[in-house]
C-alpha cells in the first residue's frame, strides 16, 4: 500500500456547527394577515456541544426579513402604507439522535427547546420593537455525506469528522407561553449543512 492509503487519525467529535436555512410558515391571524404563509426565508446559524453521539446541546441564532403592505385594522384590507417586519430568534436546543453505530448514513432526531425572539415592526416610519419568549419542539433527518464521498480523508485532515445535509420540520410557540400581544406561532421547515468536529 501506499503511503497517501495510510490511515487518518481521527479525533473524539466535541462540537457541531450548522449552517440553515428555510422558512417561516405562521399560523396566527395576527402575524398572517400581512405574512403570506410561503416563503418567508429564514436564516440560521447554530453551534453545539456534542456529549456523545445521540446527544447534543446548543444555541441557534437566525434572522427573517419581510416587507409587505400593512393591512388596515377597519377594512382588513392591504393598505397603501409599506411593513417591514424583522425577527431574530435565540434557541437553546437540546437534541436527541438515534445515532447507533459507526457512520450511520441516514441519522434520525428529535429537537426541544427555549426560544428568546425579538420582533421589529416598521409602518411608513412608526417602529414598534419587542421581546417574546417560547419554546420549539422539532424532528429532523441527518444524511452522512461523507458516505458518498470519496475525498472524505481530506475532511478528516482538516479536523472535520463528519459532514451531514439536514432536513428539519419544527413548531414555534413564542407568545410568551400564552400572552398577550404579538403570536409568532407556525411552523419553520429548514434544510441546512452540519458539522462535527
Amino acid at each position: 500500500f501506499s503511503s497517501s492509503a495510510s490511515a487518518v487519525e481521527v479525533t473524539d467529535q466535541k462540537w457541531a456547527l450548522e449552517f440553515q436555512t428555510g422558512f417561516y410558515w405562521p399560523t396566527d391571524s395576527n402575524i398572517d394577515a400581512f405574512l403570506p404563509k410561503c416563503c418567508n426565508m429564514l436564516y440560521q446559524l447554530g453551534f453545539g456541544r456534542l456529549i456523545d453521539s445521540q446527544y447534543q446541546i446548543g444555541l441557534r441564532a437566525g434572522i427573517m426579513s419581510e416587507n409587505a403592505f400593512a393591512i388596515g385594522s377597519v377594512s382588513g384590507e392591504p393598505s397603501g402604507d409599506r411593513f417591514n417586519f424583522t425577527i431574530v430568534p435565540v434557541e437553546l436546543n437540546f437534541i436527541w439522535r438515534a445515532d447507533f453505530v459507526e457512520n450511520q448514513v441516514l441519522v434520525p432526531y428529535v429537537d426541544v427547546g427555549l426560544d428568546y425572539l425579538y420582533f421589529r415592526e416598521n409602518v411608513s416610519g412608526a417602529v414598534t420593537q419587542g421581546n417574546k419568549f417560547g419554546y420549539h419542539t422539532g424532528v429532523g433527518l441527518q444524511v452522512l455525506l461523507e458516505w458518498f464521498d470519496r475525498f472524505a480523508d481530506t475532511h478528516e485532515q482538516e479536523g472535520i469528522n463528519d459532514i451531514y445535509l439536514t432536513l428539519e420540520g419544527r413548531w414555534m410557540q413564542v407568545d410568551n407561553f400564552g400572552g398577550n400581544g404579538l403570536k409568532v406561532n407556525g411552523f419553520v421547515f429548514s434544510a441546512g449543512l452540519l458539522f462535527e468536529f
